[in-house]
C-alpha cells in the first residue's frame, strides 16, 4: 500500500506542473541551442573574413604596419619602418590604430588631423598577417591607451589561438632619451606573449645604433625617435634608418618562418 501510493503521490505532482512552465522549459532549452548555432556561425564567418583579408592581401610574408600617432612622430616612422619591410619583399599594409579621445579635445590638445590614407585597424586585419609591428607613442614609460584599447579587443583572437606563432614588434616614440625607450617595449611583450607570438627584437644589428655624435631613439628593442617634451622636433635621418632597418630585418625573419612552414 505505501508504495502504491507514493506512486499516486508523485503522479499528482506531476499532474500539478502547469503546462505554461513545461513550455517555457522547452522555450529556453530551444533559445540556448539557437545560440549556439549562431555563435558557431558567426565564428565560421570570422574565419571565413579573415581568410577573404588573406586573398586580398596578395604576397608573402604578409607585414602589417599598424601605429597610432597623435603629432605624427609615430606615422613618421611608421612610414620608414614600411618602406624597409617592402625592401626586403614583403607584401605591406599601414594601418592607424582607432582613436580614443573626443575630437574636442584633440583640438585643444593641438593635434593634426589623421592620415585617412592609412585605413583603420580591426582585429581581422591583424590575424590576417603574418608580423605585426605596432608603432607605439610612450606614456609615463608604457604604451598609450589607444594602443592598450585596440588589443583589448583581440580577445577572439586570443580564444582561438589566431595569432599564435605570428611574428610581432615595436617601435616607439617618447619625449627624452630616458623616457621609456625600454620600458614602452618591456612592458608591451605580455601582449605578444600571451597571443603566443614571436617578439622580435633588432638588437644592436644596424651599426648606426652604436652612434654617440647626437642624441637619438631607438634601443636593441626597437626602432624610437625622440619627439622632445613639447612635441617639436622631428624624428632625425639616423633614427628614420633605424626604423627602415627594423622593417626589412623583420621581414627577412618572418620570410625564412613563412617560408619553413609552406
Amino acid at each position: 500500500m505505501g508504495c502504491s501510493a507514493s506512486k499516486e503521490d508523485k503522479d499528482l505532482q506531476q499532474e500539478a506542473i502547469p503546462a505554461a512552465a513545461k513550455k517555457a522549459t522547452k522555450d529556453a532549452q530551444a533559445a540556448v541551442a539557437e545560440k549556439k548555432v549562431e555563435a558557431v556561425a558567426k565564428q565560421e564567418a570570422a574565419e571565413v573574413e579573415v581568410e577573404e583579408k588573406k586573398d586580398e592581401w596578395k604576397g608573402s610574408p604578409k607585414v602589417l604596419v599598424l601605429y597610432y600617432s597623435m603629432y605624427g612622430h609615430i606615422a613618421k616612422m611608421a612610414d620608414s619602418v614600411a618602406e624597409g619591410a617592402q625592401s626586403a619583399g614583403a607584401a605591406v599594409r599601414i594601418m592607424r590604430i582607432p582613436e580614443t579621445l573626443p575630437e574636442e579635445v584633440l583640438k585643444k590638445m593641438g593635434a593634426p588631423p589623421k592620415n585617412l590614407s592609412h585605413p583603420e585597424v580591426t582585429p581581422d586585419d591583424i590575424a590576417a598577417a603574418d608580423c605585426i609591428l605596432i608603432g607605439i607613442p610612450t606614456r609615463f614609460g608604457m604604451a598609450a591607451a589607444q594602443v592598450k584599447a585596440l588589443m583589448d579587443r583581440t580577445g577572439k583572437l586570443w580564444m582561438t589561438g589566431g595569432l599564435v606563432g605570428k611574428v610581432g614588434g615595436v617601435f616607439f616614440s617618447t619625449a627624452t632619451q630616458g623616457g621609456g625607450q625600454e620600458t614602452t617595449a618591456m612592458t608591451f611583450i605580455t601582449q605578444f606573449v600571451h597571443h603566443g607570438m614571436l617578439y622580435v627584437p633588432i638588437g644592436y644589428s644596424n651599426p648606426k645604433m652604436f652612434d654617440m655624435t647626437t642624441p637619438h631613439g631607438g634601443s636593441p628593442y626597437g626602432a624610437g625617435c625622440l619627439a622632445g617634451p613639447d612635441g617639436s622636433r622631428a624624428p632625425s635621418e639616423l633614427e628614420l634608418d633605424i626604423a627602415r632597418h627594423q622593417g626589412e630585418f623583420t621581414t627577412k625573419f618572418t620570410a625564412r618562418l613563412v617560408g619553413a612552414a609552406a
